[in-house]
């Protein structure tokens, strides 16, 4: 079984601050800093999810200036994801990646929809796809979006609906956008930078169960 330990035994604020970041990482020793120092430049906490890594990524993350959640084991995105949440304290939460593929730099166009009550949550998105699976499951989950990237994990989102999602599924590809939307959020794309990084070789069977898992929640909305 897998256990969360905080590094440097951080929890809650008890004040509420206006933005946090949740990064989700597993062996990223060469770009979590940066990403990290990125990200503190428009949020006020930065709190990496260290899913399990076998180099220094929790160590340099902390050094950068992160608050870091151990995971023991690997968990995977979604879980750390939510691992993340619980443990932020802010009006915003914003989701990136650890690995580069997300630019800083763009969180304040992601969370200015939201600041500005456009929007309740936004997916960032590159233009295309990135993936042709991802692409897949992207025109499936838009049936019933209004959005058509739903697959980019570069999104902000307000705490109290993030604090209800239920993190469900093999990816963040759809699913997560359709029960936000189940739960009456309004959902805005945004135009973002994207940095090319090779993912693992599996994702494309994980987006085959994914589809799975759209096709039920499509046909809960």
């Amino acid at each position: 079984m897998s256990k969360s330990n905080a590094v440097d035994n951080h929890g809650r604020q008890s004040s509420r601050s206006r933005l946090e970041a949740v990064i989700p990482a597993r062996n990223e020793a060469f770009t979590i800093s940066q990403v990290v120092k990125g990200a503190l430049n428009s949020v006020d906490r930065v709190i990496v999810v260290d899913d399990g890594s076998t180099d220094e990524t929790g160590a340099l993350a902390a050094a950068a200036g992160a608050n870091v959640i151990r995971n023991e084991e690997a968990t995977g995105w979604l879980r750390c994801l939510e691992i993340g949440v619980r443990a932020t304290n802010a009006e915003i939460v914003v989701f990136l990646d650890g690995d580069g593929e997300h630019d800083p730099a763009d969180i304040p166009l992601m969370v200015a929809p939201i600041e500005t009550d456009i929007a309740d949550m936004t997916f960032g998105s590159p233009g295309t796809p990135v993936r042709w699976s991802e692409g897949a499951l992207c025109r499936l989950a838009g049936l019933r979006l209004p959005i058509r990237n739903s697959g980019f994990g570069y999104r902000a989102i307000r705490s109290e609906l993030a604090e209800r999602l239920p993190f469900r599924g093999k990816c963040g590809c759809g699913l997560m956008a359709l029960d936000a939307k189940r739960l009456g959020a309004q959902l805005v794309e945004v135009e973002v930078n994207w940095q090319p990084v090779e993912k693992r070789q599996r994702m494309a069977w994980l987006h085959l169960i994914q589809a799975w898992w759209i096709l039920r929640g499509l046909a809960g909305l």
